[in-house]
């Protein structure tokens, strides 16, 4: 493994300890990319030792530091704020994701969170896009699978109506009737049991792994999440919702990346039948680190992800590529909402989007995609590994 991730390992094994990194740092500034790349700038800053890193690389983890904080009480406020209107129109609500894992972490800063992503019932999913309307909540886009808004403070969020996004039905299952795994925390407001709560992260996992991409610390929410509950988990309820949704073994997979990169042990009862090869651990490794958190990776390349994913399985390789390049009415109205009211321009809202790839994305993001015709085995190899690690 390459050195300076396992420096990067070992110094946010230390930071969840709140224990100093005090180790000599082989290449700082690929430290700190490989850090931020895969969200955890924010949790290793405080326990760097300040006279054991150069001064620019520490104004750099500084400056991440300040953004974790920011962003932490802007987002705070607005699920408060959230949670009262929606406490007051009797709305029943659910965050999800990382509001959750936030308040699990040693501080709650450290977490870094994009959006904020919460369901409603659907029956309620009118009233509630409503009611954030009235409340100077920004709407963003609208689609089938869920809402975006803004808030005032710049915060965007996700409203969803149901979770059952089905990227691969081999793992949707256990997603029918999600209601019945919630609890009342706060009025109207709910949280999910955690047997439920736990399979839930993990298909929503899989989906970057088979999509944008994954990072180390969508690795760590796992650990840090089991860990949290392992004495309060009811496994045989677990086991049903693992084996419904057919992730036992990248569960195992995951809990077994946690000890091997953070000597995070827990429920080793899912891990003692696990077991990866030096080749397939390097492997994943790389792909998950390379990747970053969401795929923000700079050498990334999501594409092959795609092309790789069960998703795509047995599809040529160049209806895939159309697909990527026309993609379908309903992705294209999800990005552009103005869309349903002129269903007509469909063919117009493709052209928008190549200029955006010319003139936006620049050569790298075009680089990726020509990439997709010129391997013509990362495809199946992405593949072998995502059944190797249980997708």
């Amino acid at each position: 493994m390459d050195k300076v991730v396992k420096e990067v390992f070992r110094a946010t094994e230390l930071s969840l300890k709140q224990e100093k990194i005090t180790f000599e740092i082989t290449d700082q500034k690929r430290f700190f990319q490989v850090a931020r790349e895969n969200g955890l700038s924010g949790i290793l800053y405080s326990q760097l030792d300040k006279n054991n890193i150069n001064p620019e690389v520490y104004t750099l983890f500084h400056k991440d530091f300040l953004a974790y904080t920011h962003s932490d009480i802007l987002q705070e406020h607005v699920v408060k704020e959230l949670t009262n209107l929606f406490n007051e129109a009797g709305i029943d609500h659910i965050f999800l994701k990382g509001v959750v894992l936030k308040k699990l972490y040693p501080e709650p800063y450290m977490r870094s969170m994009g959006d904020i992503d919460l369901v409603v019932k659907e029956a309620h999913h009118p009233k509630a896009k409503k009611l954030m309307k009235e409340a100077n909540y920004e709407l963003i886009s609208d689609s089938q699978q869920h809402t975006n808004f803004k808030h005032l403070s710049g915060v965007h969020l996700e409203l969803h109506p149901r979770l059952s996004y089905v990227f691969n039905e081999k793992h949707a299952k256990f997603l029918e009737s999600v209601w019945v795994y919630a609890v009342q925390s706060e009025l109207h407001r709910y949280q999910f049991k955690p047997e439920f709560e736990l399979v839930y992260l993990l298909y929503h996992m899989a989906k970057h792994f088979y999509g944008t991409g994954v990072g180390i610390r969508s690795v760590l929410d796992i650990g840090i999440y089991a860990k949290h509950y392992e004495a309060s988990f009811n496994l045989e309820e677990l086991d049903k919702i693992l084996e419904k949704s057919n992730l036992t073994t990248f569960l195992g997979t995951m809990l077994l990346l946690n000890r091997m990169y953070f000597n995070l042990d827990v429920l080793s009862k899912y891990v003692k039948n696990i077991s990866l090869s030096n080749q397939t651990f390097e492997k994943v490794t790389q792909l998950i680190v390379s990747s970053g958190v969401h795929g923000h990776g700079k050498d990334f390349n999501p594409f092959l992800g795609r092309l790789g994913g069960s998703k795509v399985k047995g599809q040529k390789k160049l209806v895939f590529i159309l697909a990527l390049t026309f993609p379908s009415y309903r992705s294209m109205k999800g990005m552009y909402p103005w869309l349903r009211y002129v269903p007509f321009m469909y063919p117009f809202t493709w052209v928008i989007r190549w200029m955006k790839l010319v003139f936006k994305k620049t050569r790298r993001t075009l680089g990726k995609i020509k990439q997709l015709f010129v391997s013509n085995e990362a495809g199946a190899e992405i593949a072998n590994l995502y059944k190797d690690i249980g997708l």
